[in-house]
């Protein structure tokens, strides 16, 4: 289980090397046929999808009972479908504040040259 204990500040939790394929694409078509005019870019609302797996499988075993407390997510660019896409989740912050446990996590994926396609953080109150 990943308490707030374990948490280090500047550790990374995940990182991951993939891309987003045309069959994903496709199959995100299906639910936002509107996005076709994306072609072969990457919808905002897939790309985004995919990061936020990224750091839910990084935070899978997290105790139940935290309090999502904010996230703020910037796309500085949309790739193109089959581009490399590099995705790191770590710990950037946390602190105890009025007996609560805070902590922050930062979410940046790079393309192959390691520009940054997407960065945020989202802040949470960690159960124990």
């Amino acid at each position: 289980m990943l308490t707030f204990d374990k948490l280090t500040e500047g550790a990374t939790l995940l990182a991951h090397d993939g891309e987003i394929s045309p069959a994903e694409r496709d199959e995100w078509l299906t639910i936002y046929p509107g996005d076709a005019a994306y072609g072969d870019t990457v919808p905002p609302g897939l790309l985004l999808a995919k990061v936020m797996k990224v750091c839910l499988v990084a935070l899978h075993d997290m105790p139940d009972g935290g309090i999502h407390a904010g996230q703020q997510l910037t796309i500085r660019r949309l790739p193109t479908l089959g581009e490399p896409l590099a995705t790191t989740i770590a710990c950037t912050a946390k602190e105890m504040r009025r007996g609560r446990r805070y902590a922050t996590i930062a979410m940046t994926t790079r393309d192959g040259s390691g520009a940054t396609v997407v960065e945020g953080v989202n802040r949470s109150i960690w159960a124990a």
